[in-house]
């Protein structure tokens, strides 16, 4: 068995409007987990086994990741 070297590509980015989306991203991480957090174990006791989606504070539950994901789309979040 030959094991094939990994490789990782790093680019750095200094265009203003790129470096805005990403930080409005990590913010909208960032309010979505303190969310999750607040809310893990009802989560875990109320949908065990399932797919979760969090978009804006807002839970989305269904039976596989896409079909999450999907549900939030739906809802206008991208």
């Amino acid at each position: 068995m030959t094991i094939k070297p990994s490789s990782i590509l790093m680019e750095e980015v200094t265009d203003p409007v790129e470096s805005q989306k990403a930080r409005e991203q990590a913010e909208r991480f960032e309010r979505n987990w303190t969310w999750f957090e607040a809310h893990a174990a009802k989560i875990y006791a109320e949908h065990r086994g399932k797919c979760i989606c969090i978009a804006s504070k807002e839970l989305f539950v269904a039976d596989t990741s896409q079909e999450a994901l999907a549900m939030a789309v739906e809802e206008g979040y991208a």
